[in-house]
């Protein structure tokens, strides 16, 4: 935990980057640590390095929830939406039956963001399904019904005729 804790200091990227050449290092942390270095490196604005250690950790825990989460949330941050897109899919997945009304949020604004409309309404019908109660989701329901409402508008054939 010490590791972890020196990365919260900028000057400490080092001991970031000594995780990603030693891989036996970064295996004495566990992914609640791996996740909190990268939170710890996002803000100091190191995102080359939380990145690094998101991928090595994604090797030594290819389906851990802690780090696909805090992945994703880097992409996220970065605007690396297919990456996002492919991370969240992966902790829904990982998380089964107990996936969280949070990640499928986060997976429709991503989806969102690279204009997948469509993916993103049947994401946000299917959370709704599954957390009925849930204001967020409520809300990016109403927002994508607004928004391909007035899509669908925008598409239709002038009924005006030319006489």
């Amino acid at each position: 935990m010490n590791a972890v804790l020196a990365a919260v200091e900028p000057r400490s990227a080092l001991s970031a980057q000594a995780w990603l050449d030693n891989p036996e290092e970064l295996k004495k942390l566990s992914p609640a640590e791996v996740r909190q270095a990268v939170a710890a490196l996002a803000q100091a604005d190191r995102f080359d390095l939380a990145v690094g250690l998101c991928e090595a950790a994604m090797a030594l825990y290819p389906a851990d929830q802690e780090i696909l989460a805090a992945y994703a949330l880097v992409c996220e941050v970065r605007q690396d939406w297919p990456q996002a897109e492919q991370l969240l899919v992966q902790l829904i997945q990982a998380q089964g039956a107990n996936s969280t009304a949070t990640s499928w949020l986060h997976l429709i604004r991503v989806l969102r963001c690279q204009a997948k409309l469509e993916d993103a309404w049947m994401s946000v019908c299917f959370a709704l399904a599954k957390y009925p109660q849930d204001k967020s989701l409520d809300a990016e329901f109403e927002s994508l019904r607004q928004l391909l409402a007035g899509l669908a508008t925008e598409q239709e054939p002038s009924t005006a005729s030319n006489h």
